[in-house]
Order: structure tokens, then sequence, then C-alpha cells
């Protein structure tokens, strides 16, 4: 009976040894879950980092891919290619619109959290995506630019061949005003001697014009868009500038709190100065009293 007494107290020693190692295998992962819980929010503004420069990859190669087709536009000289080519431009044109608007929300997003957070390091990555974005959209525009003066300057090669003795005006008009210079064209046509050139010109002018329109209203909606993204960092600047006028205030609040400490300081000093000499003052009439009295009375004595 002892003995089974002992095996069955050794037993249950056992047991309770081994209990602890059990209890930290299960505090183990609730501590790794709750590591990840505290990293999982710089990880979420980390991948919406990547995201918005995997979108600004791809809104430079349509950008990109825009300026070839505007390129082959210029060399096409049949209508189906062309035609083929303005869809395929049109369908791109769509395709980066869609890209920068979806940028725009996304960066609004991004700096909306770091306003919320105040993250210097994170207020470092907006700021970045956002300057890239700005890059893009402002080599969007100079691309535009250069092809509508390219398609501008093809409509006035195409009305030079109907009419080569066009005045500078009536060239003008042509490439400035679609419809008052396609009267002007389609008279030119009639008179000339080369009617079928001059009727392939004139669909050419037709259709380059309407590339001109496209490009205007491109850049109409990158102007626009590009005012939106100054406005978000002109925002970004005041509230930075806010928070400089007030680390400034706090500044020149603690300077003149030193400076009445100073003060303050000064006027202690001399008042406790002002209290030793009066207290001087009062121990050296007291001793003249005395004085004054003790002579007398030691004279009256003798």
């Amino acid at each position: 009976m002892a003995r089974d007494r002992l095996a069955a107290l050794r037993a249950q020693r056992g047991d309770d040894t081994r209990e602890p190692p059990h209890e930290l295998s299960a505090v183990g992962p609730t501590s790794s879950n709750s590591g990840t819980g505290t990293l999982a929010p710089l990880t979420d503004d980390l991948s919406d980092i990547t995201a918005i420069e995997e979108k600004l990859t791809e809104y430079r190669a349509q950008v990109a891919s825009i300026a070839n087709l505007h390129s082959h536009s210029l060399s096409i000289t049949d209508d189906a290619a062309l035609q083929q080519d303005t869809a395929k431009l049109e369908a791109t044109q769509r395709s980066a619109s869609a890209i920068s608007a979806e940028l725009k929300r996304r960066i609004q997003i991004l700096d909306a959290q770091v306003q919320s957070s105040g993250n210097p390091v994170k207020r470092q990555h907006a700021k970045r995506v956002r300057e890239k974005f700005k890059e893009a959209i402002q080599d969007f525009q100079r691309s535009e630019f250069d092809f509508r003066t390219r398609y501008r300057q093809r409509v006035e090669r195409q009305f030079r061949i109907v009419k080569p003795e066009a005045t500078p005006e009536e060239i003008r008009e042509v490439v400035e005003n679609p419809e008052a210079g396609g009267q002007i064209f389609s008279n030119a046509v009639a008179t000339s001697n080369r009617y079928g050139e001059s009727r392939a010109a004139y669909k050419e002018v037709q259709d380059r014009h309407q590339d001109i329109k496209r490009i205007e209203v491109t850049l109409s909606e990158l102007a626009q868009l590009f005012n939106d993204m100054a406005v978000i960092i002109s925002e970004d600047d005041d509230k930075i500038d806010d928070i400089v006028k007030q680390a400034k205030g706090a500044q020149d609040d603690v300077e003149r709190g030193l400076v009445h400490t100073e003060e303050a300081t000064r006027h202690a000093r001399a008042a406790r100065k002002k209290k030793i000499i009066c207290f001087l003052l009062f121990l050296l009439i007291c001793a003249v009293i005395a004085i004054a009295i003790a002579v007398p009375i030691v004279k009256s004595k003798k």
C-alpha cells in the first residue's frame, strides 16, 4: 500500500511538472498574433503605397502608348488604317483616364490616413507618390501639347496642297476654327484642279481636327487633375505651416515665460535684500537705544 501511494504521489508530481510547458505553448501563439496585429496597419499602408506605385507604372505605360499611337497616326494615309488607329487611341485614352481617376482617389485616401496618423514616415511616402503622379501628369501634358502642334502643322500642309496661295489668315482660320475653316477648305477643293487629291486632303483635315479636339479634352482633364493634386499638396503644406506656427508660438511662450521667471527672480532677490537691510537697521536702532539707556544708568551708579 505504501509503495502504491508513493507511486501515485510521484505520478502526480510528474503531471504537475509537465503542465507549465503546455501553458507556455498556449501563450506563444497569442503573443505572436498580438505582434501581427500591431504590424498590420504598417503593412497595409506599405501595400497601399506599392499599389499606387504599380498604378503609376501602368499609367506611364498608357501615356507612352498614346504617344506611339499619335506618332503612328501622323504617318497613316489609308482611311481604314487611320480608323483602326483612332479606335485604339480612344480606347487607350479612356484607360489612361480611368487609371488617373483611380490614382487620384487612392492618393486622397492615403493623404487622409497620413493626416489622421501624423506619422512623418507615412507623410514622406505620401508626398513621394504625389510628386511622381504630378510628374506623370506633366509628362502627359507635354506629350499632348507636342502632338497638338504636329497635328496643326499637318492640317496646314494639307490645306496648302489644296490652295498653295493661301494667305496666313486663311491658314490660321482652317487650323484654329474647324467650322469656319471647313467652308474655306471646301471652297478651295471645289476650285482646285487636283480634285481627287484635294478631297483626300480635306478628309484628312477633318480627321485631324477630331484628333485635335480629343487632345483639347485630354489637356483640359489633365489641367484639372494637376490642380486637384496641387490643392492636396497645398492643404498638406498649410497643415505643416500651422504646425510650424504652433511650435513657434510655443517657443515664444516658453521664452516669455523664462523672461518673466528671471524678472520674478530679480524681484525676489531685491525683496530679500531689502528685508535684510531693514532687519539690520532695526538691530542698529535697538543697539543705539540700548546704549542710550545704559549710559545714564552706569553714570548714576558711579
